[in-house]
């Protein structure tokens, strides 16, 4: 995991929740290739700002959380980022479930038009 920090420090128990919840996403996506976060405060908002990035093979997905408190930004972005996830990881197993149903009828289709012209 890759922690870029701006304008922050965190504590001992912020950064063992950081390494907490990293470890669950890799626990619970095994295809991830890098998680990387960006954690800034804004001093005119008063509040910080955590940039999620989480890399598939084939996909990257961000999530942007803000809130004053920097635990509950983290949570929020953790939590969104399993969410998306979780979402993705739905999307293409529908995708491959489909793509074998579409497989199979063509290979019945033709299979069907071959043998109807030999008849011929």
């Amino acid at each position: 995991m890759t922690k870029n920090l701006q304008r922050v420090a965190i504590t001992e128990q912020t950064q063992s929740a950081l390494d907490q919840e990293c470890q669950q996403l890799w626990d619970s996506f095994p295809d991830l290739v890098d998680v990387e976060s960006n954690i800034m405060f804004h001093q005119g908002f008063g509040d910080y700002e955590i940039t999620l990035k989480t890399t598939l093979p084939h996909q990257t997905i961000c999530v942007v959380r803000n809130d004053r408190l920097l635990d509950e930004a983290l949570s929020d972005a953790f939590a969104a980022s399993h969410h998306k996830l979780t979402k993705y990881q739905d999307k293409q197993r529908v995708k491959l479930f489909w793509a074998g149903k579409l497989k199979v009828a063509l290979g019945r289709l033709l299979t069907t038009r071959q043998s109807g012209s030999i008849k011929s």
